[in-house]
């Protein structure tokens, strides 16, 4: 692991975070507000299949809409028994790995453009913290807390919102095509 090491984009951040989480052997802990399935697909792709996956992100109808995070994730979590949290509150991002001994604190979403995947990407920076403090796992235990199971309660959630969901992308294609019209 890279100790104080900053993680930075097309360098180290990827490599770490994948080795992050092949190293995990009881629980990973994903905090991220946007998810996108081929990027979560991707990073757990190396992960021991004994390990368990609790993952806490937003679900915010505009981000849906605005392709910031995929429904997908649902039924993938769902396939593969992973825990889906949903805290609209959350903006850090956080991967914590075996009860929070280590963890990557850093910028990126778990999106091909925030993990560098693929030629289109952001730049983000981080760092794998070693033992964090029993005030640290409590933060972090507390945003969990603060959370609601999605796998119980998301498929009432996203049909009670999908017509508005769909509302908000013919108003986002006719604010576009309005934006090329006047040439903004």
């Amino acid at each position: 692991m890279s100790g104080s090491n900053l993680l930075k984009t097309k360098i180290n951040l990827d490599s770490e975070i994948f080795d992050l989480i092949k190293a995990a052997n009881e629980q990973i802990l994903i905090y991220s507000p946007y998810i996108k399935i081929d990027a979560l697909k991707s990073i757990l792709s190396g992960k021991n299949a004994r390990t368990s996956v609790t993952i806490i992100t937003t679900w915010k109808k505009s981000d849906v809409a605005f392709g910031s995070t995929d429904l997908d994730v649902y039924p993938f979590c769902k396939e593969n028994r992973f825990q889906l949290r949903i805290n609209n509150n959350i903006h850090l991002k956080c991967i914590a790995v075996d009860g929070m001994k280590k963890a990557y604190i850093g910028s990126a979403n778990i999106t091909n453009a925030g993990l560098a995947i693929g030629s289109n990407y952001n730049y983000v920076i981080g760092a794998i913290k070693e033992d964090l403090t029993v005030r640290d796992k409590f933060y972090l235990h507390e945003l969990i807390n603060n959370s609601f199971e999605a796998i119980t309660g998301l498929s009432s959630i996203a049909s009670k919102h999908k017509s508005e969901i769909a509302d908000l992308n013919k108003n986002l294609i006719t604010q576009k095509k309005l934006n090329k019209e006047l040439k903004l």
